[in-house]
């Protein structure tokens, strides 16, 4: 079985997940990418991108799990994560299905 355990920082695991969920309508949206840049270096968001496009959903949850049980968040920084999450989806004014879906599977992720 595959190790999903990574040496992300706390910044580069953001950073992932913002990409991962900017991805959850299959449409990456300029604004989208902005302010998860505006956040982070642009090294930071380029390196993190190349790491997601190279995996597939699955290794994707695996590692945003492994990732999260290591930081052992506070349930604060989770919810300021989620607070991430949705003002990314607020970007195009149109909260589909697939990014309501996609915050209902991400909060199972959170709960671990």
């Amino acid at each position: 079985m595959k190790n999903f355990e990574t040496n992300w920082t706390k910044d580069e695991m953001r950073v992932y997940l913002l990409i991962f969920s900017a991805n959850a309508d299959f449409v990456e949206l300029k604004d989208e990418v902005a302010f998860i840049k505006s956040s982070t270096l642009n090294a930071t968001y380029k390196k993190m991108h190349k790491e997601f496009d190279g995996d597939t959903d699955f290794e994707s949850i695996q590692k945003l799990r492994a990732a999260l049980n290591r930081f052992n968040y506070t349930e604060n920084q989770m919810t300021e994560l989620f607070n991430d999450m949705l003002e990314l989806f607020k970007m195009d004014d149109d909260f589909s299905v697939l990014e309501k879906n996609f915050i209902i599977g991400v909060g199972r992720v959170f709960k671990g």
